[in-house]
């Protein structure tokens, strides 16, 4: 197997470089390895776009101004604490306004829909 990996850009451009980089860190540039949060509150900045954050321990998440325009991230209720999610000088929606996770194994997601208003979605309860 593999494990690093050369990324060339395309002649002419102003950044023509080769880049090497290992395989395990574009995947977890793109969201897919999961980072496990035992805090019981986050607040939600830039570095988590694209990240699954999987909740060991009730929490409760806040969703602040100023994400970058097309923010989103994945969330799980990993363990048995429900996950809360609360806005900070953004509108967020969600179905029937639910923002508490439905429970272990309870998942979904957070997307910027529009400068400072976010979809909240997956499983949720009350």
């Amino acid at each position: 197997m593999v494990d690093k990996i050369k990324i060339k850009r395309q002649a002419g451009t102003p950044s023509e470089r080769q880049v090497e980089t290992t395989v395990d860190d574009v995947i977890k540039d793109v969201g897919t390895a999961p980072e496990f949060i035992p805090a019981s509150t986050l607040t939600l900045t830039d570095k988590h776009q694209g990240r699954l954050l999987a909740f060991t321990a009730a929490c409760t998440v806040t969703i602040p101004a100023g994400l970058r325009g097309g923010f989103s991230c994945g969330w799980l209720q990993a363990g048995t604490g429900a996950i809360t999610f609360a806005a900070s000088g953004v509108t967020v929606n969600s179905f029937e306004g639910k923002v508490k996770s439905a429970g272990q194994w309870a998942a979904g997601g957070i997307a910027a829909i529009e400068a400072e208003k976010f979809l909240l979605y997956g499983n949720m309860g009350d």
